[in-house]
């Protein structure tokens, strides 16, 4: 990064207009630069996999338990023990703040959002 923001500085030394900047930096180092790359196959790719996966892992979801419900529709005999009432939705709360954690977590502590502020200010600042 502080190659980059050298390089910017140089570019910005040498009369460069902020297009010819940002042309530089993504012909070296390519669309992330920008943070704000285009729409190619790649980024919609990367967009919709966690979105299928998601999907898929709910419906395998659906699927099983639709599944294991059938199987339990044989009348049992009058003498089985009655189990205790289903835990409904409540077991899934303590992964759900975990997940929310990790997620919270791991955003902060690879410090995304000042990253992204400080090209975006590194970028109003440069000639256009």
């Amino acid at each position: 990064a502080t190659d980059m923001r050298r390089r910017v500085y140089d570019l910005m030394q040498e009369g460069k207009s902020r297009q010819e900047i940002i042309d530089y930096m993504v012909a070296r180092y390519g669309n992330f630069v920008t943070y704000d790359p285009p729409l190619t196959p790649l980024t919609v790719l990367l967009w919709v996999l966690p979105l299928a996966a998601i999907v898929a892992g709910g419906w395998i979801i659906v699927a099983r338990t639709r599944r294991r419900v059938r199987l339990r529709r044989e009348p049992l005999p009058a003498d089985t023990p009655v189990c205790g009432a289903r835990a409904g939705w409540g077991v899934y709360v303590p992964g759900a703040v975990i997940a929310l954690a990790v997620g919270a977590g791991s955003y902060a502590l690879t410090g995304s959002y000042p990253q992204v502020r400080a090209w975006q200010q590194a970028t109003a600042q440069t000639p256009g």
